[in-house]
């Protein structure tokens, strides 16, 4: 799904230059982590922008893909998992949303 806000996105290419989770540089993508669809809102704590092949791996759900979004996830973004555990209600809502879908 695409970004809503051009600015917001602009901000984000301007922080990255390179997929946060491989490092990668080339096209990259802003995935949302919580899709608008699921009720993910498009914002900063919502979002890693990813190279465009891990990106559509994702999608595919690539069990390697997930496994690398998810530990960087883990390891590297702590306001992703705070704000997917207060999207879902409460910590232990929010970690089982997060074994599920990554």
């Amino acid at each position: 799904m695409r970004i809503r806000n051009p600015d917001l996105l602009a901000l984000l290419h301007l922080e990255h230059d390179c997929c946060e989770v491989t490092g990668r540089t080339g096209i990259l993508h802003a995935h949302h982590v919580v899709y608008r669809s699921q009720g993910g809102d498009d914002i900063r704590c919502n979002l890693l922008m990813i190279d465009n092949g891990l990106h559509a791996r994702y999608h595919l759900a690539d069990r390697n893909a997930r496994f690398q979004i998810g530990t960087h996830i883990r390891d590297h973004r702590p306001d992703i998992l705070e704000y997917v555990r207060t999207k879902r209600g409460s910590k232990e809502a929010g970690d089982a949303w997060i074994q599920a879908h990554l």
